[in-house]
């Protein structure tokens, strides 16, 4: 009987002995990926490409959000040079800075995207450096691009149908640009940060003109009225939202399913090759359909963790100085500009540190897809 299956054993085709000794599950056999298993296979792959994945992130996740940045505050400065104030167009020239921001994270979200699902395929690949990445993004480059805004409209409907909820629950995500002044208000600025932050973004341009609708939408205007040292804002009236909840609950329906069908589209189109592109990503799409629940957990396991680390060491701190120290300086200078710095400082440095955790969920869904796959990296 031994005998037997020492034959049957060693008739097994080398590629599935290379792929377990590479610590990758074969095909049917979800079973034995487990969240401890990917989790030590990103933090590997992370360890093993941390400067290409970091410069990419830094370039794709965070420059858009920075420019855009930027571009609010010079629009600040060209208004405050003309008018001699501040608060009254703070926050109304949004528009330019979206666009920007935009048009950069189409172009630059979606290759950091690629680069850092190439690198992470590959990380005990040779030629697995920043270099052979681009190369290998370049080449596929319309096909991601596509991919990007597919999915991006897709999960941009879902947050449509679920805002139209939340608006009528008086839960606007778009009031977190309030500075909140009292103990209750920057516990609600707290809880709408941290609850938007749990919905799945639709990446640009979509995330910018969400963004613009939800400003748009809000009962609460973005321009700020200066008053004895002190910002409150403008309610204003929106249109009544027919079938509050039949969208609410379909856009929930859309974001799990197109969030958790869509995890593997990326690692579908860099291990493409030419001839079989549109091929591998229909193949993408299939393992995430056979293997939902166990992306879907695995999907909001690693989103959770990111929400706790985002909201304990993110969240919480910058609303609470945006809601004590800040309105301190506006007193005793005089003056808003410490509105205008805290904020600028505020968002550059959130859209940093989100690269690293960002770059890490993309990683983690790589990580997944070749346990899954049993594939060690992928095509060149």
């Amino acid at each position: 009987m031994q005998g037997s299956i020492r034959k049957v054993s060693a008739g097994f085709p080398e590629r599935r002995t290379e792929a377990h000794r590479n610590g990758a599950a074969m095909p049917g056999a979800p079973g034995r990926v487990t969240v401890a298993a990917v989790w030590r296979d990103a933090l590997t792959a992370l360890s093993a490409q941390s400067m290409p994945v970091l410069a990419s992130a830094l370039f794709g996740f965070a420059l858009a959000t920075i420019l855009s940045t930027l571009l609010s505050v010079a629009y600040t400065i060209s208004f405050y040079g003309r008018t001699n104030t501040i608060l009254s167009s703070y926050g109304s020239g949004h528009v330019v800075p979206l666009i920007v921001q935009a048009a950069a994270g189409l172009l630059a979200g979606g290759f950091a995207r690629g680069a850092i699902t190439w690198l992470a395929l590959n990380a005990g690949s040779r030629d697995h450096g920043g270099r052979a990445a681009l190369r290998a993004i370049l080449a596929r480059w319309p096909l991601l691009l596509l991919t990007t805004l597919a999915t991006g409209a897709l999960i941009f409907a879902g947050n449509l149908g679920l805002n139209a909820l939340l608006v009528e629950l008086r839960f606007d995500l778009a009031d977190i640009s309030q500075f909140s002044l009292s103990f209750d208000g920057m516990v609600r600025s707290i809880t709408l940060r941290v609850a938007g932050s749990l919905i799945p973004d639709p990446g640009s341009p979509f995330t910018e003109l969400l963004t613009y609708l939800r400003l748009e939408s809000s009962r609460v205007s973005a321009n700020l009225v200066y008053a004895g040292g002190l910002s409150y804002y403008r309610v204003k009236n929106i249109p009544v939202i027919q079938s509050p909840w039949l969208l609410g609950v379909g856009g929930i329906g859309v974001l799990l399913a197109v969030d958790t069908f869509s995890r593997f589209l990326m690692a579908g189109v860099v291990r493409a090759l030419p001839g079989t592109r549109l091929a591998s990503v229909w193949a993408a799409l299939r393992l995430a359909l056979r293997h939902f629940a166990l992306v879907l957990a695995h999907t909001w396991i690693v989103r959770l963790a990111i929400f706790t680390v985002s909201a304990l060491f993110m969240t919480v701190p910058l609303v609470l100085v945006e809601g004590t120290l800040v309105p301190l300086l506006v007193r005793a200078m005089g003056s808003a500009w410490p509105i205008v710095i805290a904020g600028t400082a505020m968002a550059i440095s959130m859209a940093v540190v989100s690269t690293v955790l960002l770059a890490f969920s993309v990683v983690y869904d790589a990580c997944l897809y070749r346990r899954l796959t049993g594939c060690p990296e992928s095509a060149g």
